[in-house]
């Protein structure tokens, strides 16, 4: 009778250790998104010309310069440090300004020329 505890409790702690491995495994993140500082180069204000209300230009530590769309002001000056937020396949997510704690979705982004 013993030996069919013993049985009884190994397999039932493979179950439990086979459960919990599978939901750590499901509630691990893939990967981070990441973040990129950017200089504004000029400030449009209001742009409703595209259905988006605020414009910035932004110039990566590469020297590719973006137009940025985005809903509500974030108090964002020329000359200012942006932090860009990006997703796991590289799209851009969010603009956030690092002098107030702001934050907004970024609606578009078009590469500059």
């Amino acid at each position: 009778m013993n030996n069919n505890f013993t049985k009884k409790n190994f397999y039932r702690t493979i179950v439990e250790l086979l459960l919990l491995s599978s939901f750590l495994f499901l509630a691990h993140p893939a990967s981070a998104d990441s973040t990129a500082s950017m200089v504004v180069l000029q400030t449009f204000g209001e742009d409703h010309s595209n259905g988006l209300n605020y414009k910035v230009m932004v110039k990566a530590k590469s020297g590719n310069r973006y137009f940025v769309w985005y809903y509500y002001a974030l108090g964002i000056s020329k000359g200012s440090t942006v932090i860009i937020t990006f997703d796991n396949w590289g799209d851009w997510k969010t603009i956030t300004n690092p002098a107030n704690g702001k934050e907004q979705k970024i609606n578009k982004v078009l590469k500059v020329n």
